[in-house]
């Protein structure tokens, strides 16, 4: 069943939403077939478990300032046209991808979707003026900050997604899971608001993140990702690692 949107008292079944999708686009990172140069800088050490795991959370983060940003109408300046920001909605935004992502989570051939996406985090992370051209028909502005670096520092090239992996990453962000009553009741699933999410709010999902420990095979052919795990609270407090 679906229901009204998630409020505030409702965040610990995001956190538990927000952990299975950065499970899965782990998983998708390192698991799709044109993901070698990935694999092999994760096995020889170029990239670590803690580093990909910072990666993802950069992916995670940009997904959710994005939905929040388009559930609010703040993406876009204020003087961009509506043929702009329709042609952005309709072709590119996350809004759309969490109402259609379901038809896609058994498309494992193609990666459309995370295409897409990557191209709306490059024209964001655009801090040289050189993709001016190219954001204009969008009508994005130049952010740079998260949008700026390199998720993985280390790989060479475009890193790839399955439509499958990504389609049920956005899923899992879209919507928690809500028992009614005690013991086996039915499950209601609820739309998350992204609108009304508050800085704190976020914030507390992302120190979460920090306390999970990524466990990484990146064999060619028997490749994974899952965590194993949470770490001690003195050992998040000693390293230092909060939200801000």
């Amino acid at each position: 069943d679906w229901s009204s949107d998630v409020c505030s008292s409702d965040l610990a079944g995001l956190r538990v939403q927000v952990k299975e999708a950065l499970r899965e686009l782990g998983t998708g990172f390192v698991t799709h077939p044109r993901n070698q140069a990935l694999r092999a800088a994760l096995r020889d050490g170029t990239v670590t478990p803690a580093q990909f795991q910072s990666g993802l959370l950069t992916v995670l983060y940009r997904l959710l300032f994005l939905f929040v940003a388009e559930a609010r109408g703040q993406l876009h300046p204020s003087d961009a046209t509506a043929t702009v920001r329709d042609r952005y909605a309709n072709n590119y935004g996350l809004t759309r991808l969490r109402t259609v992502g379901r038809r896609h989570v058994g498309d494992s051939r193609h990666a459309d979707l995370w295409l897409g996406f990557d191209l709306v985090c490059t024209l964001l992370g655009d801090t040289d003026g050189s993709q001016a051209p190219r954001r204009a028909v969008l009508g994005l502005p130049a952010l740079g900050g998260l949008f700026a670096r390199n998720p993985f520092p280390g790989v060479d090239g475009l890193v790839h997604l399955a439509n499958a992996h990504f389609a049920t990453a956005i899923h899992h962000l879209s919507v928690v899971h809500i028992k009614e009553g005690r013991g086996k009741g039915r499950t209601t699933l609820r739309r998350v608001n992204y609108a009304d999410l508050d800085v704190e709010e976020l914030g507390g999902i992302y120190e979460g993140l920090l306390e999970l420990v990524p466990e990484v095979v990146a064999e060619e052919g028997a490749a994974s990702f899952r965590f194993a795990g949470d770490t001690a609270g003195g050992d998040r407090k000693q390293s230092g690692s909060y939200y801000t």
